[in-house]
């Protein structure tokens, strides 16, 4: 390693010395260990367990329109649970139910984990920031070279485990799914498993389907980290027709990493033809993650043969490394209000996390945050005016983005709503739905989660939470869903101007991460000009350091940042803070504003940051 990449500071630099642990202990520690700010809580900070990964719970916010998305590719996320189709319903109530089921199950899985997969060319800045702090910390436990390695792979394993798991999870989970719909259909009188799913060849060519038996199975695999973990398969026996129109049976099955004439089953819902649980879709992923373990793990091997010599010789220190990741994720592990900025951070996604941006979808919605995507190669820059279809080529179909992304506050999201009677209008008070406005389009309970704001050609508006809001039934035997205004409107007969669906959740101010996958427009920035969309540091690598001189900035910088803490915390003693000047908070190197403010001072500002 070079001198002049050396992370220890020199010996007559002056001022306090700054150290991966003082870091810990006196930056993100004293923010994280903040009382009460502004109502918002935050928990100690464990500095045996701080990382770029942690076990973090799923967040119960639904999130209208894309759900949460980053956080598998970092922690342990909570997996939807298997729904169990009613008993004892009549075949179209069953159908209904089975096809609800499956769509919503496809409609998680698609916007969690599998329409982000670009995000997965970002773990190695994860990964190999774990990496690196195990091999130091067996370095300074008098560790040979190969022992350094072998500790510094153990942890990248692990880390590639936790996201292993978390797909495998949310697949086993699905096709539990599908095992309870199977005994629900093999158990009813009139329903087959033909009147739910048809079977397509993935391929064009072959035989044609005439008919299939599903069932599931298991089947093992070994993980990153050495164990083993069972994956449910889904099988079929099928009985195809050749060219000849002669009959025989068929079989495959199929997982995640492997399968056996996978291309024989492409399951799909009848009526609306959605394809469910496609092989390619899942191994796909399993592959591209593996090839991106096994570049981390040749890495680490690299930075292991360089920076050992250099700490044989004094020129590094263990105790005094300290990566750009690290900083993004120096945060308590109860301080997850920030998480949705802390893992884009985290994983180095370009964005600006500086200056909201108000963002307008193509179906009219509008929610204000920061705007992230995995690829920048055709967009450097956003400014008012700026419009982007996620899902658009060029001239020879080529994409030209990959994944974009939303952390926003839910308190800023506003959803026009048209599923309502505008013929019924308002008559006596009532409003009337014509679907469950209690449940997503995906078909997941929103609960008490969002409000509707009606508003009247009367002139007047009024708001009804989601959990008030009743099913009824007229005198034909159709079903609606009404929601009695009375006590808000003085004119109880009149017509709806327009419904908006908006967020009356806790922490509204609490970011949350979501795929932006329709058309959209950037209607405003805040302050002026564009906002750049960047890597914020450089990315990690075999050879990067912290240089002498940075080391000397952040430590006079530290200090700064411990005064102001203390400035804050006097003024929350008195039950809550305004705080000025965002933009006054020192800086640390490869971050911008928000960057650093992750990573020491975001939890005061009911932010609080990063992952883990």
């Amino acid at each position: 390693m070079a001198a002049d990449q050396s992370t220890t500071p020199p010996p007559d630099a002056g001022g306090p010395v700054l150290t991966r642990r003082s870091l810990l202990k006196t930056g993100a520690g004293a923010a994280a260990g903040a009382a009460v700010v502004s109502g918002a809580e935050v928990g100690p900070l464990d500095l045996d367990t701080v990382s770029p990964t942690g076990e973090a719970a799923a967040n119960p916010l639904v999130v209208l329109g894309g759900m949460m998305a980053g956080a598998w590719a970092l922690d342990e996320i909570g997996i939807l649970g298997a729904d169990d189709p009613p008993d004892g319903v009549s075949a179209d109530l069953l159908r209904t139910d089975i096809k609800h089921t499956l769509a919503k199950r496809k409609s998680v899985n698609q916007s969690t984990i599998v329409d982000n997969q670009n995000i997965i060319q970002y773990i190695p800045e994860a990964s190999l920031s774990e990496a690196k702090l195990a091999a130091l910390d067996a370095i300074k436990s008098g560790a040979t070279k190969d022992e350094a390695i072998s500790a510094g792979k153990q942890a990248a394993n692990s880390h590639f485990t936790t996201v292993e798991k978390n797909l495998l999870k949310s697949w086993n989970e699905s096709v539990r799914e599908f095992e309870n719909i199977l005994s629900k259909l093999d158990n009813h009188d009139s329903l087959s498993h033909s009147n739910i799913f048809n079977w397509d060849s993935i391929e064009s060519s072959g035989d044609r389907f005439v008919s299939g038996s599903p069932s599931t199975g298991t089947n093992s695999t070994t993980l990153r980290s050495g164990e083993s973990f069972d994956i449910k398969t889904i099988h079929i026996g099928l009985e195809v027709e050749d060219d000849n129109n002669e009959h025989h049976n068929t079989s495959g099955w199929w997982g995640v990493t492997n399968a056996e004439k996978y291309d024989l089953g492409n399951p799909r819902i009848p009526h609306n033809e959605v394809q469910y649980l496609r092989y390619n879709d899942w191994h796909s992923i399993w592959t591209s993650m593996q090839s991106t373990f096994d570049d981390v793990i040749d890495n680490i091997t690299l930075w292991l043969d360089k920076t050992y010599d250099g700490i044989q010789t004094g020129e590094l220190s263990p105790d005094e490394y300290l990566s750009a990741t690290d900083m993004a994720n120096m945060i308590g592990q109860n301080s997850s209000r920030a998480q949705a900025i802390g893992n884009l951070v985290a994983l180095n996604i370009p964005g600006d996390y500086d200056r909201e941006a108000t963002v307008r979808l193509s179906d009219g919605t509008t929610m204000k945050g920061f705007v992230a995507t995995t690829d920048t190669t055709n967009v450097s820059e956003l400014s008012a005016g700026t419009q982007i279809d996620p899902n658009a080529t060029d001239d020879q179909g080529n994409a030209l983005y990959e994944t974009w992304y939303m952390a926003f506050r839910p308190e800023t999201y506003i959803e026009p709503y048209d599923a309502y009677d505008s013929e019924y209008g308002i008559q006596g008070g009532e409003v009337r739905f014509t679907q469950d406005p209690k449940t997503t389009d995906e078909h997941l309970d929103i609960k008490s989660q969002y409000d509707y704001v009606i508003e009247t050609a009367a002139g007047e508006s009024a708001t009804i939470n989601a959990s008030e809001i009743t099913e009824e039934t007229d005198d034909s035997g159709d079903t609606y869903w009404a929601a009695d205004l009375s006590g808000q409107l003085d004119s109880l007969i009149t017509d709806v101007n327009r419904i908006r669906r908006v967020y009356a959740g806790d922490n509204p101010d609490t970011y949350q991460t979501k795929t932006i996958d329709q058309p959209f427009e950037i209607v405003e920035i805040e302050g002026s000009g564009e906002v750049e969309i960047q890597q914020n540091r450089e990315p990690q690598s075999d050879d990067n350091y912290i240089k002498p001189e940075e080391w000397d900035k952040m430590s006079e910088q530290q200090q700064e940042i411990i005064d102001r803490i203390e400035e804050l915390e006097e003024a929350a003693s008195g039950g809550g803070i305004n705080i000025p000047g965002l933009p006054s908070i020192p800086t640390l190197p490869g971050m911008g504003i928000v960057g650093s403010a992750v990573v020491v001072i975001l939890g005061l500002f009911g932010l609080n940051a990063a992952t883990s």
